[in-house]
């Protein structure tokens, strides 16, 4: 058990320079000093700069092997041209010697995917304050929205997919690259939308009286509403002059 005071906290600010030293290790007890965990080591700016600057190359190569999946899938079907890619380019565990859990490539089907509102990510934010860990399930959600209303924004507003594919798409949050076989969007129908729209409004008005009950029954709310004043004694003219 240990005790921690925080006695100063430094802003974001921009490096003093290239070497300057980048220190992420955690608290350390003096016992984990000696123990034979390994921490991770601190880097220098310049080491981060050239790591991130080889993931930029990497993405140039990446589309480049984007194209040429498309290029081979036109030839044969869309799993000889998987397997193909499989053997190579391996992954990181079939380098090492190992059988990987997952290929490096694969056919996935998302489906089901309804873009995220505005007000989805205010409620979700506002209900992990003063999580630090909620932070991170905050900042996915933001990358799923924008990776959902990327894939809608494929399709043309007069139609329910699209007419030249597979086509790349490149995701940069995720420094990532798809080939896209095939895309279609169910859109809602004039006679679907008036069933639901008095569902939905009556839904939206219960949601909003109960997220008004905390401010309605706030104590001082409460008080400033009903003009509250404690009760006093009110002294007459003759209890004030007699001794």
């Amino acid at each position: 058990m240990a005790v921690v005071r925080v006695t100063k906290a430094e802003k974001a600010s921009e490096p003093e320079s290239i070497d300057s030293i980048l220190d992420n290790r955690s608290l350390m007890l003096d016992d984990d000093r000696e123990s034979s965990i390994e921490h991770p080591v601190s880097r220098t700016v310049k080491e981060k700069v050239t790591q991130d600057l080889k993931k930029l190359v990497a993405m140039d190569n990446t589309k480049s092997k984007a194209e040429e999946f498309i290029d081979l899938v036109a030839k044969d079907s869309w799993q000889t041209t998987i397997d193909k890619f499989n053997q190579l380019y391996p992954d990181v565990h079939r380098q090492a010697g190992q059988e990987p859990n997952n290929p490096s490539f694969k056919l996935e089907n998302l489906t089901a995917l309804q873009r995220i509102s505005s007000k989805l990510l205010e409620t979700l934010a506002a209900q992990s304050a003063g999580n630090p860990a909620a932070r991170l399930v905050v900042n996915r959600a933001k990358v799923n929205r924008q990776f959902i209303d990327q894939l809608y924004s494929l399709v043309p507003p007069d139609s329910n997919t699209v007419d030249s594919l597979p086509l790349v798409l490149e995701f940069k949050p995720d420094m990532s690259f798809y080939v896209i076989k095939d895309i279609s969007v169910k859109r809602l129908e004039q006679q679907e939308y008036e069933k639901i729209k008095a569902r939905h409004l009556l839904t939206e008005e219960y949601i909003q009286s109960e997220s008004l009950a905390p401010v309605y029954f706030n104590p001082e709310n409460i008080l400033k509403r009903m003009r509250f004043r404690l009760a006093q004694i009110e002294e007459s003219e003759e209890s004030k002059e007699a001794p």
